[in-house]
């Protein structure tokens, strides 16, 4: 298959994907009770950690496990790495792998 679109075709996808990207976090961000977000006491918690003023605490978003490059999927994706390696010991080859488009 022959792409003669070029870099107007990368940078399609990467505005599509930025797009698909950003409507995700914003149904994030509206539907924090359908995701169950009021388990997580931020307010309290910074309260307890000794900020007094609430303008400086801000608005806090939960992001579920599930979205990918998130703190609860770093974490996630390390739990899971850690019981392999406690499965099957320790890894003998460590390998990554790069790509330079262009």
């Amino acid at each position: 298959m022959t792409w003669y679109g070029g870099r107007l075709s990368q940078q399609y996808v990467v505005d599509n994907y930025v797009k698909i990207e950003t409507h995700k976090l914003r149904w994030f961000e509206h539907y924090q009770d359908f995701i169950r977000a009021d388990l997580y006491q931020g307010l309290q918690d910074a309260f307890h950690e000794g900020e007094c003023d609430t303008g400086n605490v801000g608005h806090r978003t939960i992001l579920p496990s599930s979205f990918v490059g998130s703190p609860r999927d770093m974490i996630q994706q390390f739990q899971d790495a850690m019981s392999l390696v406690q499965k099957f010991g320790k890894l003998d080859l460590f390998i990554t792998m790069t790509c330079n488009p262009g």
